[in-house]
């Protein structure tokens, strides 16, 4: 970023103006191609597809330093990456609430936000640290990683309607409550079908 190019040894910023706008631009790639293929490929095929796209951007930005690879590369991997995380987290934050009960939608939700802003807070003090370039962007790499194997072991949700009174029978963790709550709304369900039955006729 600084660079010395004076004769009295002053620093200079000096910034890339059109890389550093071009990689800002693809992370509204990264949301056009959620929203075109989110229900089409699905949750969680979407999911590990750009978690493991942000991986290998990652890892190739971390090697420029110890390869040296041209200013042309480093622009195709790093917008790669920003474009696949960007589009990841976004059919995370949609996937995310598909996956509780309604009574349990807000907490869960809100705890996955917590966990991910602490992870926000963390991700700066590794990559301006004085860790070297391949070990900061094998760590990255290795985190999207992590977050694309664990995407594998969700239920799918595309295509796929809430239940009533939005308890998720997809979620193997919900099956079991919503068997209960459904039967035990069954009586008062049929109580109020047949009231209608009555008004209509």
């Amino acid at each position: 970023i600084f660079q010395d190019s004076d004769d009295d040894g002053e620093l200079q910023c000096s910034f890339d103006y059109t890389s550093i706008f071009i990689n800002a631009a693809m992370e509204n790639i990264g949301t056009l191609v959620v929203l075109t293929c989110v229900d089409w490929l699905g949750r969680v095929n979407l999911q590990t597809g750009l978690y493991s796209s942000a991986a290998f951007g990652a890892f190739w930005m971390g090697m420029h330093g110890k390869k040296g690879f041209q200013t042309g590369f480093i622009l195709f991997v790093s917008s790669l990456a920003r474009a696949s995380v960007s589009g990841a987290s976004g059919v995370s934050w949609i996937h995310a609430p598909e996956l509780y009960e309604t009574k349990y939608r807000g907490i869960g939700h809100s705890t996955n936000y917590f966990v991910a802003r602490v992870g926000a807070m963390i991700c700066p003090f590794l990559v301006d640290s004085s860790a070297d370039f391949v070990a900061i962007g094998t760590t990255l790499a290795l985190i999207s990683i992590v977050a694309a194997g664990a995407s594998r072991f969700l239920p799918e949700t595309a295509n796929k309607e809430l239940d009533l009174v939005g308890n998720s029978c997809r979620n193997p963790i919900a099956k079991e409550s919503f068997k209960k709550a459904s039967e035990s709304d069954a009586p008062q369900n049929k109580l109020i079908d047949q009231q209608v039955v009555s008004s209509s006729s």
